[in-house]
């Protein structure tokens, strides 16, 4: 096989050559057989296929003979069966005969997935670049909801409230918003709520006064709207620990703000949450 976009693996293979290749570039696995005829027909289209996106995808052949666990763990009732992995996660899947139309799709769905996970990962760190993918997805399809919503986030992270703002209002129109966009109010609600001043030089001044409750939760809301949300959370919960009253109240809603900010799967939400319990508690 000479093709370097078109790989075959085998279980002892497949974690390096589908889940962590994904990571980088997305994967097409096809599950098939030898005495499979749908899926003799589907690998030559499979193959110019491969060549056509010229390495922004790959695909991957899992002969089910050499790949019985991958099947198993991929949930594969029936062959062909193609699953497209992005970032070590399945996305999207086709099984029986398909067209060569249905199929470039599908490789074209596999590419806008792969860089909307770029672009989510990249929002707070270079929201210029992620803006300039989602643009590019909503002119492709004006009504790409996560991009829509992304497009939000950016915004807000590049200190567009306005931008971020008319999205929201936008969705908020519908009458109902979805989780994502929960988490994009929320964002809003923080970066209304952030007090005035260079977040440096609140930061130096906590340095020299670090008992200071108020100038914490300042400086916390300050890192919080700027996407530090472990370095906000490590502040607030430091307030919540050492005070009561108002002080203690204050910072524990803004860990309550921040959770609503973050993904349901945010590693930070159950490790703080838990943190938050047992200081309160």
């Amino acid at each position: 096989m000479n093709n370097p976009t078109l790989i075959e693996t085998t279980d002892a293979t497949f974690e390096l050559d589908v889940l962590e290749r994904s990571r980088t570039v997305p994967v097409v696995v096809d599950f098939w057989a030898d005495w499979c005829q749908p899926c003799r027909m589907l690998a030559p289209i499979l193959e110019k296929l491969a060549e056509e996106f010229a390495g922004s995808v790959i695909v991957a052949k899992a002969n089910t003979d050499d790949c019985q666990q991958a099947a198993s763990e991929f949930g594969v009732s029936g062959i062909p069966a193609l699953f497209g992995v992005v970032d070590g996660t399945i996305v999207d899947g086709l099984q029986g005969a398909v067209s060569e139309e249905v199929l470039r799709v599908f490789f074209r769905r596999m590419v806008s997935a792969a860089e909307f996970r770029t672009a989510m990962q990249i929002e707070d760190t270079d929201p210029a670049a992620a803006l300039a993918t989602y643009d590019k997805m909503l002119e492709d399809d004006p009504e790409n909801l996560p991009a829509k919503i992304g497009r939000g986030r950016a915004s807000l992270a590049a200190g567009d409230v306005a931008t971020a703002t008319q999205i929201l209002e936008e969705l908020e129109a519908r009458g109902f918003l979805e989780p994502e966009a929960e988490q994009l109010k929320s964002r809003l609600s923080l970066a209304a709520s952030v007090p005035a001043g260079d977040l440096q030089e609140l930061e130096k001044q906590l340095a020299a006064d670090p008992s200071n409750s108020p100038l914490k939760i300042e400086v916390a809301r300050k890192q919080a709207a700027a996407g530090s949300f472990q370095a906000a959370l490590d502040l607030a919960l430091e307030v919540v620990e050492a005070t009561h009253g108002d002080d203690r109240d204050q910072a524990r809603l803004l860990m309550i703000d921040i959770f609503r900010t973050l993904p349901d799967d945010s590693p930070l939400t159950g490790e703080y949450r838990r943190k938050l319990a047992s200081a309160l508690y």
